[in-house]
């Protein structure tokens, strides 16, 4: 069989030389996204102001879904190398740009570079204090037992119970933001949803249409993080995401299919959830949470936990349904030929039960980061029942 790139044959000689460059690009590109993760959260919350950091800190996602809803309104209607060179014409965008920004003010006073950190603060608030640089530096220099920060390395990370258990927060978050299914249904979205439109051209559709919500409600969420507060928008997320994705597990399991709106309800909610906060503010909270001498190796280790954990769901969830489906089939074939995606239904209840636990994680776990200094949270991750710091209002 021959194989074609936009309709032109591609001879066997070449197509091994062509998925070659397809892999080695979409390495090269998994590396240059993990990059990007790491360093643009703690980048945004070390250079702007304490009162609208969360709102700051969801321009990350943003981007991330304007990219997404992007592709899918444009991918379908022009070829592949064409929807190649889209990506290659923004990343050239973004080279120029980066090239254009100041060193974070935080970087440089961990670097003892002073009177930089002072001009760098400025470029970015021409109406900045002295005492918001003072504050910066208080929350660098306290530790568990109150003296000089340490070094970086992996000795501060796990050697210091603080960094331990911002570590076990920002790995936690990722988790429960990857292994509750977003990118099964964001990446299968299309394959999904045929199971309840009519024709691939109408599951395209609503695919759009999901990435489209996903991209007005992170939108919306950004008006209520400084508002409401990190904490209590997860919980009002994961719940979300927990009703819908039980409703979906219902529907395939328990329903012949006849309740189609039903599924598609479910879908949106899904998103519509999922695009309130559980896509932000893990990343915001991870930029917020680390002390600066440990922050570019913490948020490594959790950014890479997140792309493991994104690429074991998209690996795993048509060899689950799969296997799922096998199960069913093989204790009662009638049943299982009356519920063709009883096996998706166990995927989605699996998922649902993930972003319960992640209620339970949430709560238990996340410290309350809105309107707070770096001292302040640096001290009530170390536990200290009285801050001497006032929180920012």
């Amino acid at each position: 069989m021959t194989s074609s790139i936009d309709g032109e044959p591609v001879s066997p000689s070449n197509q091994g030389a062509i998925e070659g460059m397809l892999m080695a690009g979409r390495v090269l590109t998994g590396m240059a996204v993990g990059i990007s993760c790491t360093t643009i959260a703690a980048y945004q919350m070390e250079i702007c102001p304490t009162a609208i950091r969360g709102a700051i800190g969801t321009i990350f996602q943003i981007a991330i879904v304007m990219g997404l809803f992007t592709s899918y309104l444009v991918g379908a209607s022009i070829s592949y190398v064409t929807l190649a060179l889209l990506p290659l014409i923004m990343s050239g965008v973004g080279l120029v740009t980066t090239l254009m920004l100041r060193e974070s003010p935080v970087w440089l006073l961990s670097k003892g570079r002073d009177a930089e950190a002072k001009a760098s603060l400025r470029s970015f608030r021409a109406n900045a204090s002295s005492e918001e640089l003072d504050l910066m530096l208080d929350g660098m220099r306290t530790t568990d037992d109150g003296g000089e920060a340490a070094k970086g390395g992996l000795a501060a990370l796990f050697g210091d119970k603080t960094n331990r258990k911002a570590l076990f927060i920002g790995i936690g978050l990722m988790l429960v933001q990857q292994l509750s299914g977003i990118n099964a249904i964001m990446f299968y979205s299309g394959t999904i949803l045929q199971t309840v439109a009519s024709s691939s051209a109408e599951a395209n559709t609503y695919a759009t249409g999901m990435q489209g919500l996903q991209v007005v409600v992170t939108f919306c969420s950004a008006f209520f993080m400084d508002r409401a507060g990190r904490v209590p928008i997860l919980l009002f997320a994961a719940t979300g995401m927990v009703v819908s994705t039980y409703v979906l597990a219902y529907y395939y399991i328990f329903t012949d299919g006849t309740f189609k709106m039903l599924a598609l309800v479910a879908f949106y909610g899904y998103v519509f959830f999922f695009g309130c906060g559980m896509g932000a503010i893990p990343w915001s909270i991870m930029g917020e949470i680390f002390k600066p001498e440990v922050k570019g190796l913490a948020s490594s280790v959790a950014t890479g936990v997140n792309w493991t954990s994104s690429f074991v769901i998209t690996f795993t969830v048509s060899k689950m349904a799969n296997g799922f489906q096998d199960m069913f089939q093989s204790h009662s074939a009638d049943w299982a030929n009356d519920h063709k995606h009883a096996g998706m239904g166990v995927v989605f209840f699996v998922y649902g039960s993930v972003a319960l636990i992640g209620i339970v994680f949430v709560k238990a776990f996340i410290p309350e980061t809105k309107g707070k200094t770096m001292a302040e949270i640096q001290a009530e991750l170390r536990g200290d029942k009285m801050s001497a710091y006032s929180s920012v209002q």
